[in-house]
């Protein structure tokens, strides 16, 4: 289980976080977050990768996963914080910038959520294929709608981070239509994974865990179940996909606009 002060899955990643989940990736010196909590959590956040050992001065970006707020709902402030640029898919771009109150499930009326998401400039707009570039570190992009439109996965030595597509036990984000999901292209998502064949799998919820077609198949069977009660997905599309034979852009970090002058 994830202790109060965190914790390093290996020499490269630490994990925080008492109910999303934030990991701090070490790239020979500068580092990455992918996510960064709410605003109610992000500070705590801090705190334990503080507890760590990590410098978060260190910081160069944060990599957002999908768009809610329990990931990134303090975007925003961190941005700001850290001085780092803010990488994001491109469908996830729009939502972080206006803060919209329904596709970051920040305002979910039935429920009575209404939390603050704070909004922040995307810096770089990925797609399958890109290729982020820090330090001695090359993490590969693979869009994974179907819990969001704009999900992204970030892939490094053998490490996968899914958001909420899939958990440990096979479980997979809540779907609702507010925000976009599509249960056609979550299967799809799902299927991924699976052909990509990650060591570990880094979720946005719970343990990590190592990549079982078990834990595929259980997922799977999950949108089959939604799929069969009738989930609502009136209105939603299929996610926009990277045109084929279209090739994958380098980002390197530091942005150069962004560079710390500290």
């Amino acid at each position: 289980m994830l202790r109060r002060s965190g914790m390093w899955l290996s020499s490269r990643v630490c994990v925080v976080g008492r109910h999303e989940r934030v990991y701090y990736v070490a790239c020979g010196g500068p580092g990455l977050l992918v996510d960064c909590g709410s605003e109610a959590t992000y500070a705590d956040n801090l705190r334990m990768l503080e507890a760590d050992g990590v410098d978060v001065s260190s910081v160069k970006a944060i990599l957002v996963t999908h768009e809610h707020f329990d990931h990134i709902g303090a975007i925003g402030r961190a941005k700001a914080d850290l001085g780092c640029a803010v990488i994001s898919h491109a469908l996830a771009a729009p939502p972080i910038e206006t803060g919209d109150r329904l596709v970051t499930a920040s305002e979910i009326a039935f429920l009575g959520v209404n939390v603050p998401f704070l909004a922040a400039k995307v810096d770089e707009r990925v797609d399958e294929g890109d290729r982020i570039r820090l330090g001695d570190l090359e993490l590969t992009v693979h869009h994974l709608p179907g819990h969001t439109q704009g999900g992204a996965a970030y892939m490094f030595e053998g490490n996968l981070t899914v958001g909420d597509t899939v958990y440990s036990q096979g479980g997979i984000g809540w779907p609702d239509i507010h925000w976009g999901s599509c249960l056609s292209d979550h299967r799809d998502s799902l299927k991924k994974i699976a052909g990509l064949r990650p060591k570990m799998i880094l979720p946005g919820h719970g343990d990590a865990f190592a990549f079982k077609e078990s834990i595929v198949e259980e997922a799977l069977s999950k949108i089959d179940l939604l799929e069969t009660v009738g989930v609502p997905e009136a209105g939603v599309r299929p996610a926009p996909r990277r045109p084929l034979g279209e090739a994958g852009r380098t980002i390197r970090l530091p942005l150069g606009h962004l560079a710390r002058t500290r």
